[in-house]
């Protein structure tokens, strides 16, 4: 995946991976900025289940405008495969956050 291309976005690297997908750190080619881009795993992508979840998850995500939370720039498909790409914000993800706290 390094290196292609998902419409005309270039993946540059794998930043995480939840269970709804794998997230890529991008480069818009057209607007020349750093996005995150999340790709769901090809085993899933015939699972009607999860495939509305990842939509839940793009339109809750959209409505939403916190300084903590990334913007969703665009969606799409790319070979049949949907993809969400968002706001690239750097820093420990949540699961980091929390593992150093000590509660």
């Amino acid at each position: 995946m390094i290196g292609t291309n998902v419409s005309h976005f270039k993946i540059i690297r794998r930043i995480g991976q939840g269970g709804m997908g794998v997230v890529y750190l991008a480069e818009d080619e057209r607007l020349s900025r750093p996005v995150a881009i999340k790709l769901l795993p090809s085993d899933v992508l015939h699972d009607e289940g999860t495939l509305e979840r990842f939509r839940n998850e793009i339109r809750a995500t959209s409505i939403l405008s916190h300084p903590v939370i990334c913007q969703v720039f665009d969606v799409g498909t790319h070979n049949g495969e949907p993809f969400m790409v968002m706001e690239y914000l750097e820093g420990a993800s949540i699961r980091q956050l929390l593992q150093e706290r000590s509660f």
